[in-house]
């Protein structure tokens, strides 16, 4: 019984290394058929500390829950009233 046992394990690991072996190649070939092409640089951010300028009127924002840019590059705000804002909150007058 050892000698199947044993054949059976032989088996099974030339499987398991013929497997790693065709990964491995199939790996380098699309390593070099996906040639890297020129590189789109992505954007760079900066925050702006002067942003949101103070509101007329002396309005306040709540809760936001959205911002969205326009083709004008209109910044609208989407918030849920000042009913969350704490008057220690609240900006400057």
């Amino acid at each position: 019984m050892k000698s199947k046992d044993g054949k059976r394990s032989l088996h099974i690991g030339a499987a398991f290394v013929s497997i790693l072996v065709t990964l491995g190649a199939c790996q380098a070939f699309l390593d070099r058929a996906g040639a890297p092409g020129p590189t789109v640089q992505a954007p760079m951010f900066e925050v702006d500390p002067l942003w949101p300028k103070p509101l007329p009127n002396h309005w306040l924002l709540g809760w936001t829950i959205g911002v969205w840019v326009d083709e004008q590059d209109h910044v609208w705000v989407i918030h849920r009233g000042a009913g969350g804002c704490m008057t220690t909150k609240r900006g400057s007058n």
